[in-house]
């Protein structure tokens, strides 16, 4: 069966994650993507002989290339006690990873006209006795490659190949190579020449792309995550009087204390001195979501957000045997939401995914830093963490103003805590309901507010126009490691 056959026949066409033609449109077939389809391919011919030695070589060396990714290679490096450094470990496990991908390359490459041959569309062999001669190959050097080059330099031929792939584009065999691996690739560029089968095959479209993730963006993305696992641990957000929002200068106190996360910081800095208030601002707040609604949305999507309240009381009132009709509650778009990253981390549904709780405008006396909380609290705690949070606020002289906000935000608490947390808790003597609600009854009647004065509540319009510096690393408040 041809191979353009079979594309037709066995295997659904899709769009390109890589490109930027469109979900389901190329502009080059080696742009589409597709689904190999067990049942189709069942009807594939399949030869007597197949070169399974060079699959199983692809498999291990592609755990290989697993075990030494950056990923792979931090999480060892924390759950350890090595001899050498972060940066140092990395270095290793990027040179590894470096050459196991190019061997696959290689390999790829060798299985590819192994393949051809023992589909008979060779009467020779086009295969490379050793690899120890050679062992990898670079993205650009195969036959295929080399043989586009060519013909892009002569005018017969257009593609973006090499421009997607981040390739130069090679006329000529590499000098470098083995004298007997140079014939052997100029045999398979005349093969591409003369046979029509193989032509048709050592095609862009009919061989891998190896388009993966540069190392340093994988290993950029492994130290964050590194970090803010770190910062999740649950000690980190609790002190002996309970679960506490923290400071990011009390964090950075916390955390500089904690190797493993400042040389991961160092790593991801390029440099050995790091000042941890601006580093871990900067990570918080990418992976944090307000604890309010009104700093959250914007009015399109609070509007929503109160259409979602009214259904959960439904909701409430269907689960204590009413009957009642529940709508359908509206989704949300990226343009309801106060921030880009608040939707990336909730999404059409708002379904919580964040690491982090924000409470903007929550600030200390004699530290202007941020604060957070952990999105790993239950309602209950997270309750108690703002109601701490407001007590030690208003003790510090608060307005009525300042506390506003914070008692909305245990006013849209108050429902889930009634619902999953009305049961007594002995270290409390009472239920979390119960004390959330009767803290919240009784700063209304002090301010003379109302429930429906929190919900009404909204920020004071930003007068800061263009993007702002980052100040949160002060004198009185700096880390340096």
């Amino acid at each position: 069966m041809r191979a353009s056959g079979l594309s037709r026949s066995a295997i659904r066409r899709g769009g390109d994650p890589v490109g930027g033609d469109g979900a389901r449109v190329s502009a080059e077939s080696w742009d589409d993507r597709y689904e190999f389809t067990s049942t189709k391919l069942q009807e594939f011919p399949l030869p007597a002989e197949l070169p399974a030695d060079r699959g199983a070589l692809l498999d291990s060396l592609a755990t290989t290339l697993s075990e030494v990714s950056p990923s792979r290679s931090v999480h060892v490096f924390a759950a350890t006690e090595p001899s050498e450094s972060l940066a140092a470990s990395l270095k290793v496990a990027h040179a590894k990873w470096t050459a196991t991908w190019e061997h696959m390359i290689f390999e790829q490459e060798e299985l590819d006209w192994a393949s051809y041959a023992a589909y008979g569309l060779l009467d020779q062999t086009y295969t490379y006795g050793s690899s120890e001669d050679l062992g990898v190959l670079n993205l650009g050097e195969r036959a295929f490659e080399i043989h586009l080059a060519r013909q892009i330099e002569l005018g017969l031929a257009k593609s973006a190949w090499f421009e997607r792939h981040k390739t130069v584009p090679q006329t000529s065999i590499p000098s470098s190579w083995p004298d007997d691996y140079k014939d052997l690739v100029q045999r398979r560029l005349q093969a591409i020449e003369d046979n029509p089968h193989i032509q048709l095959l050592e095609r862009p479209e009919f061989k891998r792309r190896w388009a993966t993730e540069p190392w340093d963006l994988q290993q950029q993305r492994a130290l964050r995550e590194l970090v803010l696992d770190r910062l999740e641990d649950a000690s980190l957000w609790s002190d002996p009087q309970g679960a506490s929002c923290k400071s990011v200068a009390q964090l950075a106190d916390a955390a500089r204390h904690d190797a493993v996360l400042v040389e991961a910081l160092q790593v991801l800095a390029g440099s050995t001195h790091v000042e941890l208030v601006p580093a871990l601002t900067s990570l918080l707040s990418e992976e944090a979501v307000p604890y309010l609604a009104q700093h959250r949305y914007k009015e399109s999507g609070l509007t929503k957000y109160r259409g979602w309240q009214a259904v959960w009381d439904l909701q409430r009132r269907e689960d204590s045997g009413e009957k009642v009709d529940v709508p359908v509650p509206p989704k949300y778009k990226p343009v309801d939401f106060q921030k880009t990253s608040y939707w990336q981390a909730r999404g059409k549904l708002d379904v919580p995914k964040e690491r982090f709780i924000s409470f903007p405008g929550l600030l200390r006396s004699g530290d202007t830093t941020p604060v957070f909380g952990w999105a790993g609290w239950d309602h209950a705690t997270a309750a108690l963490a703002l109601a701490r949070a407001t007590v030690e606020l208003d003790a510090e002289g608060a307005t009525p103003e300042q506390l506003k906000p914070m008692l909305a935000g245990l006013h849209e608490l108050e429902p889930w805590v009634i619902q999953w947390h009305s049961d007594v808790d002995p270290a409390m003597g009472s239920s979390p309901a119960a004390a959330i609600t009767g803290m919240l009854d009784s700063y209304l009647s002090r301010l003379a507010l109302t429930r429906a004065d929190l919900t009404n509540w909204r920020p004071a319009a930003s007068t800061v126009r263009g993007r702002r510096r980052n100040n949160a690393s002060v004198e009185d408040t700096e880390t340096l490691v």
